[in-house]
């Protein structure tokens, strides 16, 4: 066998569970090899309809199983017809504030502390630190836990309690926190307990994995004795979420699969006769059908379960996360997964009815909330493996559902649109007025920096059940693709980057007209765009030179005061290449800037050269910079948690990536005029008026025994372990 057809046909079993097309209104299969004409229009709009009965839900989730199926199916048997597999479509590209008193004068009680950054005001974001001013409460392994951080010095320890699953951040309201666990469902099984449909027990079953969220509700009410009130476990990851006053919704996402669904025949030759070759899938074709059919749709829906005090769940008393009739299929096809958003009232005593959603048949997203609606984005980025070559690929286009979040605090499906493109992540979706700006790159973009790529913003209004197109701005960075998005307001703003950064200002204040007034172009690109006042911007990003290489760590300045004329006011760098990065460039939660005092925390990781021991070493720390119009972004200093592996009896000699990691700085949040620094095994407190004295209390928060998950450390300068 031809050793390119190997590796394509193995390209195609991977990614058989990614396929996302478009099918016809109907939803029906044809059988046969499917052709565009007849079901793949990605650039219609996917309106939701919704299932009328059980019987008819049950009919959805078929139908877009056996489409996904059927799609995967015939692109494997024109493997075996020599018309080749899944590939890169784009092969043939080119590579290519004022001034701070020094005597501290500490309040009874703190006036002031950062919040998480978010996006929209009164939309709350999970992340894995929050602070009251009073106490902050944050991840450390496993752990919830709750330090007191007021007075200042006197931080420490309150109390703490161990979450199941891997949890990865939280909400925090009133005394109640809300952890979101990654998790697995067997994980969560009585010994033996029956794990699939036909009652086998799990002994069998135990190495599966089933993706699931674990929300942890911990009452942190009082602080020393943090109680875990109750536990929800749900099918899937989780896509997004947030909080707006006492609700939590949850974007799910759960993988539909059908045992004994099979889409590549076994011992087929690679030279069988092409007669052979069609009846051989044909039958598989057939087989599979019986077996999606014969599928009940207890299947289908995304389930939940209500964790026992022992930890544990019983698989019979799960429920489904949606009603029959509340399950929606799109007019095309979206892909065969489950998209759940469901709703968490956390003001509700009864942990089985406190979550309510609705189902849409379909793959993940970007998500986007504002304090009225919520947004999902589906991109057809699967959609090009089935495509014959690139002159036949239908443009990228972006399915967007709107679901309305009522009186009650539920969000129900509301209205559907397209747009050209893909969106980047959620901040290039944003709500104003009664309409939705969305900004997106038409073509491959980062895939291949295609020449033929473009950027718009396209304005939606509701109508009805449509989101319709009301206006349009194109040709933004042609040739380059999107890197950052903010809009503020009645204005926007958006990097684009190949080899130059173009920050295009946008006049949106009519949504019928909206229009580009401005235009600066600099070395380099932003990820993320802050406001920094009513004229200015505050990013982040990479510097680059003129051939667009790029370069170290950057900070920008931009005044927008005159929308028409954007100038860089100041430029900050750290570092020469890539050597140096923050975890503030793709998520935006690292990014701390304290607007009463002028200040910013970032996190920055690094390698740097050791001369006298002849390695590079690891190096994490926060930054502290004060933001001045004037100054612009200048370092105060550095807060480094290095020194804790010290104490975890750890050999640093080698100051190598083992071990270190585990030091990183993840986060730094301010209290009046201290910073508290978190890394995954303790924290640190500076006072900013006197930053160089050092820390006035830090603490170690890990179990040496949960160091590097209980494993020796391994110290390559010297190939022992320690």
């Amino acid at each position: 066998m031809n050793r390119n057809l190997m590796l394509q046909a193995l390209v195609a079993l991977s990614l058989g569970a990614l396929v996302g097309l478009a099918t016809g209104c109907d939803g029906k299969s044809t059988g046969g090899t499917i052709t565009p004409s007849d079901r793949l229009d990605w650039t219609a709009t996917a309106q939701l309809a919704l299932a009328d009965s059980c019987g008819e839900a049950e009919t959805f989730f078929r139908e877009a199983a056996i489409t996904a199926m059927e799609l995967e199916l015939d692109q494997n048997k024109k493997c075996f017809h020599g018309d080749g597999c899944y590939r890169w479509l784009a092969a043939d590209a080119t590579e290519g504030g004022a001034e701070q008193s020094n005597t501290p004068s500490d309040d009874a009680v703190p006036d002031d502390y950062s919040e998480t950054n978010v996006q929209v005001e009164g939309v709350d974001e999970a992340d894995i630190v929050k602070t009251d001013g009073l106490h902050v409460v944050t991840l450390f392994g496993d752990d919830l836990v709750v330090l007191k951080s007021w007075p200042a010095a006197e931080t420490g320890e309150l109390g703490r309690v161990k979450i199941k699953g891997h949890p990865t951040s939280f909400f925090m309201r009133d005394g109640l926190v809300v952890v979101l666990s990654y998790a697995n469902y067997y994980d969560f099984l009585p010994e033996g307990a029956p794990t699939t449909t036909d009652g086998e027990t799990g002994y069998a079953e135990q190495w599966r994995w089933r993706s699931a969220t674990l929300v942890t509700l911990v009452d942190i009410s009082t602080p020393e004795a943090p109680a875990i009130r109750a536990q929800h476990l749900v099918d899937g990851y989780s896509l997004a979420t947030r909080r707006i006053e006492g609700k939590v919704y949850l974007v799910q996402t759960s993988y539909s699969w059908v045992d004994g669904v099979s889409t590549w025949p076994n011992d087929l030759d690679w030279d069988a006769p092409a007669d052979e070759v069609d009846a051989r899938f044909e039958a598989l074709r057939q087989a599979n059908i019986a077996a999606i059919e014969a599928t009940p749709l207890s299947h289908w829906l995304a389930k939940r379960y209500v964790v026992g005090a022992d930890g544990l769940i019983d698989p019979a008393e799960g429920q489904s996360v949606t009603a029959c009739n509340a399950v929606y299929n799109p007019s095309v096809y979206s892909g065969q997964n489950v998209l759940s958003v469901l709703t968490l009232d956390l003001d509700v005593a009864d942990p089985s009815q406190a979550i309510a959603g609705s189902s849409i048949i379909g793959d993940w997203g970007n998500v986007y909330a504002s304090t009225d609606n919520l947004y999902i984005g589906s991109t057809n980025w699967s959609y090009y493996w089935w495509w014959e070559d690139a002159d036949t690929v239908q443009p990228l286009t972006t399915h967007i559902h709107q679901f309305h979040i009522g009186d009650d605090g539920i969000a129900r499906y509301a209205a559907s649109g397209s747009v050209l493109g893909y969106a980047i992540n959620q901040y290039a979706f944003d709500e104003y007025d009664g309409h939705l700006r969305v900004a997106t790159t038409d073509g491959f973009g980062w895939w291949n920096s295609d020449s033929t790529t473009e950027s718009r913003v396209t304005v939606l209004g509701k109508q009805g059940a449509q989101l319709v197109q009301t206006g349009l701005v194109t040709g933004l960075g042609e040739g380059e693709s999107i890197y950052a998005v903010r809009f503020i307001g009645p204005e926007g703003y958006v990097v684009t980057f190949r080899q130059v950064d173009p920050l295009y200002s946008l006049d949106l204040s009519d949504p019928t007209a909206p229009r580009v007034v401005g235009e600066l172009k600099v070395p380099g690109y932003s990820s993320y765009i802050h406001p920094l006042g009513d004229d200015h911007l505050l990013t982040i990003g990479r510097d680059a030179d003129e051939e667009g290489r790029v370069q170290g760590l950057s900070f920008q300045i931009f005044d927008v005061s005159d929308a028409s004329a954007p100038t860089q006011a100041h430029k900050t760098t750290l570092g020469a290449d890539w050597s140096t990065w923050s975890e503030a460039e793709w998520d935006p939660h690292a990014f701390v800037y304290y607007a009463s005092r002028s200040l910013l925390a970032i996190p920055v990781s690094g390698w740097e050269p050791d001369d006298a021991m002849g390695y590079w070493h690891y190096r994490s720390e926060v930054f502290l910079f004060r933001v001045s119009l004037d100054e612009g972004v200048s370092f105060v200093g550095s807060v480094s948690h290095m020194p804790f592996l010290e104490q975890l009896d750890v050999n640093t000699s080698c100051r190598s990536w083992y071990g270190w990691w585990e030091a990183r700085v993840r986060r730094g949040i301010f209290i009046e005029d201290y910073l508290v620094t978190l890394s995954n095994v303790g924290f640190m407190v500076h006072d900013t008026r006197d930053f160089a004295a050092g820390a006035v209390a830090d603490d170690l928060c890990i179990d040496p025994s949960d160091f590097n998950d209980g494993q020796p450390y391994y110290d390559p300068c010297y190939g022992e372990s320690y």
